[in-house]
């Protein structure tokens, strides 16, 4: 941990900490994962509070909070009109990125804004660090794919950021739809950017993205490919 970073938010949890509900959660970051077996999406990251004053984080997608309003529907029917809308097009233009934050950022506090909803079953398992955050085919610690990246020196030295420097983060540009592209640009632009909370506690890359070995390593690879997109070496026609 460098400079006034805090320590990495913990994802292993006593007894006590399983049976405490959660009270409040905080979406605190928005990245697009590019080129995964899944397609390219929207993964959150959000900093979740117990009733204990325990903290942690864990990553969602899109279909998984649609998911989850699907199965409270029934449930909550109050709060499932808060829920933005699924949307099939330019889905990942920045603008439209930013909306549809803030409003799953309101639909999580309104969903936990009462005592009943945070006793909830199914909103608990949505919360829940122990599951598969991500639901994704990500890369398994010890396989080969990941003993590959191990090997890839340059990679390694890219990955091991100096103190006090930022973690790159990817930012989609405007008109994802390519009306006026840049020649081997690409639709999209890196910046240097922290996440940053309510509180004005700064994540580094590795406390946002480190909850567990398998995403690490999904990550890496996510990782490997926008610096090869940095470096030139992919573009866009």
């Amino acid at each position: 941990v460098h400079g006034n970073r805090i320590p990495m938010v913990s994802t292993v949890f006593e007894l006590q900490d399983e049976i405490a509900q959660v009270e409040s959660a905080e979406i605190i970051s928005s990245k697009l994962m590019a080129g995964t077996s899944d397609g390219d999406f929207m993964l959150y990251g959000i900093e979740a509070t117990m009733s204990n004053g325990n903290r942690y984080f864990i990553l969602r997608r899109y279909s998984q909070f649609h998911y989850l309003n699907q199965q409270l529907h029934t449930e909550i029917g109050d709060i499932y009109d808060l829920f933005p809308a699924k949307r099939f097009w330019n889905n990942l233009l920045w603008d439209y990125v930013k909306t549809r934050r803030n409003d799953l950022q309101t639909y999580l506090g309104e969903l936990l804004k009462e005592e009943e909803n945070r006793r909830n079953k199914t909103i608990i398992r949505f919360f829940s660090p122990i599951r598969d955050p991500v639901n994704l085919q990500i890369l398994v610690e010890g396989s080969p794919e990941t003993e590959t990246l191990d090997k890839e020196e340059e990679f390694q030295e890219e990955k091991q950021l100096p103190p006090g420097e930022r973690f790159f983060g990817w930012d989609t540009l405007p008109l994802c739809n390519c009306f006026d592209p840049l020649p081997g640009k690409g639709v999209g632009k890196w910046v240097d950017e922290e996440v940053t909370n309510a509180r004005g506690e700064v994540y580094s890359a590795q406390q946002g993205f480190r909850p567990n070995n398998a995403e690490i390593a999904h990550l890496q690879g996510v990782l490997k490919r926008m610096l090869e997109i940095k470096a030139g070496k992919i573009t866009f026609d």
